[in-house]
């Protein structure tokens, strides 16, 4: 039997622990896609803004919580099917969504099905109505947690999506 020498035992188990630990890390926070000459690692990026709007809770809830008020502004098309879970139709694409809050009037949340079993943190998109008794202005929240990172691109396209929201409503 070989005998090593210079090594601590203890040094050696500290150091297996912080590499698990990393590894752990490093799993859960990014995301890993695999292609034949190159592995690319993506990191989330949630982006939060907000919007007033001139119009009651109620007017706009049903634009940010049923298939047809989400497919006037926000998609091409959805469809629900009998699980319950929202397909989400975009130029082509379709993504796969379940509700997982719906406060009405108040708060809904959409998160979306992982596309690798490597993706532990699944992108969402989340919209949060506060009345304001002041300025009796409600304003809307959008948080948007995906791949996609360019603040600047995310504050464009989502001003798009809320200026034909407004037209909608009217407001």
């Amino acid at each position: 039997m070989a005998k090593v020498t210079g090594s601590n035992p203890v040094h050696f188990t500290f150091f297996i622990r912080n590499l698990i630990n990393f590894y752990d890390f490093f799993r859960s926070n990014y995301k890993i896609s695999f292609n034949q000459k190159n592995v690319k690692i993506m990191s989330k990026f949630k982006f939060t803004t907000e919007y007033e709007f001139n119009a009651s809770e109620k007017m706009i809830f049903p634009y940010l919580s049923t298939a047809k008020g989400l497919s006037e502004w926000f998609v091409d098309s959805i469809i629900i099917d009998e699980n319950h879970k929202f397909h989400f139709h975009w130029q082509g694409e379709v993504l796969v969504a379940k509700m997982v809050v719906n406060k009405p009037y108040d708060h809904v949340k959409f998160e979306f099905a992982p596309k690798s079993e490597l993706d532990k943190k699944p992108n969402f998109i989340e919209f949060k109505l506060n009345y304001d008794e002041m300025t009796t202005r409600v304003y809307l929240t959008v948080i948007d947690f995906s791949e996609m990172s360019d603040s600047n691109e995310l504050l464009k396209l989502w001003d798009n999506f809320i200026a034909t929201l407004r037209e909608k409503l009217g407001c």
